[in-house]
């Protein structure tokens, strides 16, 4: 009896740490056509806004990226999963996205 307590709760504990948090940048689906014109060009930035000092004209921060997103630099290796929810941002050596994808 005990030991189904302890595993069940144990469970429990191990399954809300594995959820992801509510965010309300978390799409369920993601949209090329949407996404593509807001960051054609532009650099994309590790930093926060609040503690950007340059030109907020020709970048995108990181932060209002979708949630489930992953950044492509040259060179990277990355999975070959399917994920219609994450969008994929591959950028050159300078940091300018040079393709947007849902995958």
């Amino acid at each position: 009896m005990r030991a189904s307590i302890f595993a069940a709760i144990f469970a429990t504990a191990f399954a809300i740490e594995l959820t992801p948090p509510i965010d309300p940048k978390i799409t369920v689906s993601c949209s090329q056509q949407e996404w593509q014109p807001r960051l054609a060009g532009r650099r994309i930035v590790e930093e926060r806004r609040e503690g950007w000092h340059g030109e907020f004209s020709n970048v995108y921060f990181v932060q209002d990226l979708p949630f489930f997103h992953r950044i492509v630099r040259p060179g990277d290796m990355i999975t070959s999963d399917f994920r219609p929810d994450r969008l994929t941002v591959r950028i050159d050596n300078k940091g300018s996205v040079v393709e947007v994808k849902c995958n």
